[in-house]
């Protein structure tokens, strides 16, 4: 748990996390991870969808998802006075999400459906095969958000399953900023690691195959105005001694 008090205001944003985020998703069900997340968000086992979005709202706390290829998170804000039943709503949603039936079918097709209209934004389009092609293959060329194809073939079977697997004490990440108090916050992060489900797992770094040879690939759509354009080339682990360097050549040329 990484802590951060501030008391200049009587607010407290929070985030729990898993690591690997939608790395760890296998390579027949990837997006996975995201539809699992966006599921547990729709009503605990004692609280239907509505009833669970009305307890944060009452208390004007906030909920929102993030998944991306390293890292799973659910992030909060609330007020201090508020952040005890803040954290107690989201441990009941990780400990017993609903995991409904009809939630599951109806965010299948919602997620589809936006992955298709992706298909019109170029800006998302070319970020994606551009990924495809850098890794060639490898789990971090892939959507976090999977497939129309993977996501259609995914049950509710396999996100109670993943459920079981994925939230191990070994995989938690949390970080409290504002006005708390750092013993009942860590109280609340060790019960958590008890409560919650899981097995101890580690995903082996495989390194990804990389293009010794520049390639140029063109899409022409002559009914836009604009043109997207992506150069890259993979290059040291973020763990690397010149990584910071790095990252600060790209941002003043004017890059990521």
């Amino acid at each position: 748990a990484l802590l951060c008090e501030d008391p200049s205001l009587p607010m407290v944003q929070f985030a729990f996390a898993l690591r690997y985020g939608s790395w760890a998703d296998e390579d027949h069900q990837s997006g996975i991870t995201h539809l699992l997340f966006e599921l547990m968000a729709r009503g605990t086992k004692s609280k239907s969808r509505s009833q669970f979005n009305d307890a944060f709202e009452a208390m004007g706390s906030s909920l929102d998802i993030c998944v991306s290829t390293g890292v799973a998170f659910f992030r909060c804000a609330c007020l201090k006075r508020y952040l005890q039943p803040t954290l107690e709503l989201l441990l009941e949603m990780l400990r017993e999400p609903a995991l409904d039936e009809e939630e599951f079918r109806v965010l299948v097709d919602e997620c589809q459906e936006e992955l298709r209209s992706q298909r019109d934004e170029d800006e998302a389009l070319v970020a994606l095969f551009f990924r495809k092609y850098l890794y060639q293959g490898h789990r971090l060329g892939r959507a976090s958000e999977g497939t129309v194809e993977s996501l259609g073939a995914l049950t509710l079977s396999d996100l109670k399953q993943l459920h079981q697997k994925r939230f191990h004490s070994s995989q938690h990440l949390w970080f409290f900023g504002g006005d708390f108090g750092s013993t009942c916050v860590l109280e609340f992060v060790e019960r958590a690691a008890r409560e919650l489900p899981g097995t101890p797992f580690e995903i082996p770094i495989v390194e990804p195959h990389t293009n010794s040879v520049p390639k140029i690939i063109l899409v022409d759509k002559p009914d836009r105005t604009q043109v997207q354009t992506r150069i890259g080339t993979p290059i040291v682990s973020g763990l690397h001694q010149d990584a910071d360097l790095i990252w600060l050549g790209a941002v003043a040329f004017g890059g990521i």
